[in-house]
């Protein structure tokens, strides 16, 4: 899956989920929400940040989780996306349908 090939450092790969997820949410969100709970450190923390673009609520209980991550990057990028997702998520994405 897509969401696989996530990394760290492959910059381009968050605007390509963002473009999938907004062609098809039903198909994309359970492959992020399985990277965001059981992918390595740098995949979970980037998808978090992904997370508070995408606008889903489905997210939340997930990042609610990922504050206590043994991973510190993965904590702040959880509460900063889990806080913007209490308040309505980043404007950047359309919402599907939209």
């Amino acid at each position: 899956a897509v969401v696989g090939f996530v990394k760290g450092d492959d910059a381009y790969m968050p605007s390509i989920l963002i473009d999938l997820y907004r062609r098809d949410p039903d198909t994309v969100r359970p492959l992020i929400a399985e990277a965001l709970r059981h992918g390595p450190a740098t995949q979970r923390e980037t998808l978090a940040w992904v997370a508070a673009v995408l606008r889903d609520p489905a997210f939340m209980p997930i990042l609610e989780r990922q504050c206590f991550d043994s991973d510190a990057p993965v904590r702040k990028a959880a509460a900063w996306s889990l806080d913007t997702l209490k308040r309505g998520g980043l404007s950047l994405a359309r919402q599907p349908g939209a």
